[in-house]
């Protein structure tokens, strides 16, 4: 059974307050999606830690199904395209 839009706006939300509270991953353009409770992360970092950092913070998010990480790491003096740390990581291993 699919999730509301009610559940999923709440878990973008959720999962956007998380990465803005994170002073790591607060000034770095992240967007979050959510479809039927699953996290979609699109954007930049500037590390691979801080990628898996913001899978973890998504997954951590109540109700969150699995996320996936198309997060691009920038370095230097542009980005990296490195493969993501893992497609839709399931939120309960």
């Amino acid at each position: 059974v699919g999730a509301t839009v009610n559940e999923d706006e709440s878990i973008t939300g959720q999962v956007k307050s998380a990465l803005a509270s994170d002073p790591s991953l607060s000034k770095r353009p992240i967007q979050v999606n959510t479809f039927n409770k699953r996290v979609q992360l699109t954007g930049f970092v500037g590390s691979q830690k801080e990628s898996v950092k913001a899978v973890e913070l998504a997954r951590n998010v109540e109700m969150v199904n699995s996320v996936q990480d198309n997060l691009m790491i920038m370095e230097g003096s542009g980005p990296q395209i490195i493969p993501p740390f893992a497609d839709w990581q399931s939120a309960n291993p």
